[in-house]
């Protein structure tokens, strides 16, 4: 019975090593994604490239609050790849509390193929865009 035990501990201890390095072989995800007919951009979002077909639409989401006097605006948005065929402020579920905040959201069309990049900067309008207290970036590869 003892040369069980011993065969069933090893093989306990080996089974997990194996558990404990298994994450240690995985690969790091893709910095591309590609997605369906409409693809939904959030703040997790920021700095990585998005694939999109040619006429397929990019649903953009970032939160902010408006009564501060801070608004979400391009500072680079390529107008012969991009369309912005919307673009609203919503208030978010049911937070019934004057001043809460907003999501600011934007419907674009990716309407040529060819790589762009999307830029907003979160500033009030009377202190400039240099003044922003944050900022988002995404790469669109948008694809035939």
């Amino acid at each position: 019975m003892h040369r069980n035990t011993r065969l069933i501990l090893t093989g306990l201890v080996f089974l997990l090593v194996a558990l404990l390095l298994a994450p240690c072989g995985s690969k790091k995800p893709a910095e591309e994604e590609l997605f369906g007919e409409t693809v939904t951009i959030t703040r997790e979002y920021a700095g990585r490239t998005v694939i999109v077909r040619t006429g397929g639409q990019l649903l953009l989401q970032l939160d902010g609050n408006p009564t501060t006097g801070y608004d979400w605006q391009f500072t680079e948005l390529d107008p012969e790849r991009l369309d912005v065929l919307e673009a609203k402020t919503r208030q978010p579920v049911k937070s019934g509390r004057v001043g809460s905040g907003s999501l600011f959201v934007w419907r674009l069309r990716a309407k040529a193929p060819g790589r762009t990049v999307i830029r907003l900067a979160y500033f009030r309008p009377w202190e400039g865009a240099g003044k922003a207290a944050e900022t988002f970036e995404i790469t669109i590869d948008i694809r035939p």
